[in-house]
This record gives C-alpha cells, structure tokens and sequence, in this order.
C-alpha cells in the first residue's frame, strides 16, 4: 500500500475527474469536435498522472527528513519505503509517462505533448531539489503545476479551442485554470504556516518563516479577495443562468469568504490544517460551478 499511498491516490483521482469534467463535460458538448481519440485522451490523463505521481514522490524522497517531523504518521519514504525502492519508482513513472507523452505527440501530430512531459518533470524535480526552500517562487511552481490540469487540455485540443467561434469555451478553462491557480497559491501558503516547525530545521526559506505569519496573512488576504472580485466580475460579464449566479454565491464566494476569516484568526497547527483542507474543498466547488456550464444545466451548451 506504501507505493500506492505515497503518490496520493485521492490527489490524482481528483486531477482525472478534473480532465474527465473538462473534456467530456465542457469541451465535447459546447464544440463537438476533438482532436483526441477516447483512447487518446485516456493516456492524456495517465501521462498527467504519471506527471504529478513523480511530482509527489520526488518532493518526499527529498523532504523525508521534515515530513517525519511535520507528518510522522502520513510520510512513507524513508520508512515503508527505502530511499533506493522509491528513486526505482520514481525512474519508472518518469519513463511510463515519456514513452505515453512522445505516442500522442506522434499520433496526433502535436509537438508541444512531448516537449511539455520533460519539462513539467524537470520543474517537479528541481522544484523538490532546490526551490521548494526558496519560499514565494516553490510556491508560484506548485500552483502553476495546479492549473497545468487544465492547460494541457487547451494545448492538446488547441486546434479547435482557439478558434475565436470557441472563445466561451476558452473563457472558462483560462478561468478555472486561474481559480486554481489563486486557491493553490493560498493553500501553498497555509501549508507554509502549519509546517514551519518542521521547515526550519531543513533550513527552508519558506514565505512565513522569512517574511513573518502576519505578512503571509496580509498576502492571502489580498489573493482571496482578488479572487472573490474576480468571482463577481465573472458573473456579471459572462452569461449565467440563477441558479448558476446563486452557486457561485452560496458555493464558491462565500465559502472562500469564510475561509479568509478562518486563517486571519488561525493561531494553531491544526486551525491551518483546517483552512488547507477547506481550500482543497473550494478548489472541489470551483469545478462543480464549472461544471455548471455544460449542457448537462445549460440545455444548448454555451456556444451561441
């Protein structure tokens, strides 16, 4: 279980079914045209997968030291699993995920599939090696990473997506691709705060311990805030039906409402842990309300 638990099974199942909402719930109902085959995008997934499972496993292999401090019951490297056992796995998902990635480049005659593999791999790996102690840019590659999810899709169906007939469709993965990005960046943050203990004795120069916790809770303050904003300026600008309006209200917006408040007044390990969690649970709420969008509620789709 060790080998499966330390590339975070739920995690992953959440980025497939973010992709699977994506493609079969937004893209192919509003366009009705794919570049990918169904087997295609199912290895688009799994090549994404592969992605973030090395991206998991290597930031362990790396921080096993601070995580039996920081999370002594949830840290599989360095005790389950040997140090050499997991450099093997990660090699192997390293390679599974480039013979995938160079197929689809070649199947579908799409370049930016196999040039994009390594180098999401090498940001993952130097991201664990280096810059996740070098606190604001390790966060900025987290949440980046986080929004990849959606950006691979653009580029993989690219032909069609970009076409300015599709722009609608466009305007809502760039705006889930930037919701996600906002509510990851926050959550990088509130993880910083909850885990210093374990981080200053592996030397990290992570936001809270350089910049102070009350700094980092005036920046989440800001970020939530802009994304709240720019909440309401997408319900205003972009046609929404009332219940659509209403969810976004009571789902999205006042949640993340709530959840500022809760980190202004979080003062423990386990009211951080809390607000990390409730976070992950918006970013969840976020693709419902994306999901919203599909003709599933919206009888003719989006396209007009």
């Amino acid at each position: 279980m060790a080998y499966l638990k330390v590339i975070r099974p739920l995690n992953l199942f959440l980025i497939a079914f973010t992709q699977l909402i994506l493609h079969y719930c937004i893209y192919l109902p509003n366009i009705e045209k794919a570049s990918l085959s169904p087997l295609q995008f199912f290895l688009l997934v799994l090549c994404t997968l592969t992605i973030a499972a090395g991206g998991y496993l290597i930031n362990d292999i790396y921080d096993y030291k601070a995580d039996i401090i920081n999370k002594p019951h949830k840290t599989w490297v360095g005790q389950q699993l040997t140090v050499h056992a997991s450099w093997f796995y990660y090699f192997f998902l390293l390679v599974s995920g480039l013979l995938i990635a160079a197929y689809l480049a070649w199947a579908t005659e799409n370049l930016p599939l196999l040039t994009l593999y390594p180098g999401a791999c090498f940001i993952l790996w130097w991201y664990a090696f280096r810059l996740k102690k070098a606190g604001l840019s390790g966060n900025l590659v987290v949440a980046g990473m986080t929004a990849f999810v959606c950006i691979i899709l653009v580029i993989a169906e690219r032909r069609y997506l970009l076409s300015v007939e599709y722009h609608k469709v466009l305007v809502l993965f760039s705006g889930f691709s930037w919701f996600s990005f906002v509510i990851n960046l926050v959550r990088e943050w509130v993880k910083d705060i909850e885990d210093m203990e374990g981080d200053m004795l592996i030397n990290s120069f992570s936001l809270p311990i350089m910049q102070g916790i009350d700094f980092v809770k005036n920046l989440i303050a800001v970020c939530l805030g802009i994304t709240i904003l720019s909440l309401v300026i997408f319900n205003v600008w972009f046609p929404h039906s009332f219940h659509q309006k209403i969810f976004s209200i009571v789902f999205v917006i006042a949640p993340i409402v709530k959840v500022a408040i809760q980190i202004q007044k979080s003062r423990d390990r386990d009211a951080y842990h809390k607000s990390a969690n409730a976070l992950k649970l918006i970013l969840l709420l976020g693709l419902i309300y994306l999901l919203m969008f599909s003709p599933l509620f919206v009888p003719h789709g989006i396209i007009e």
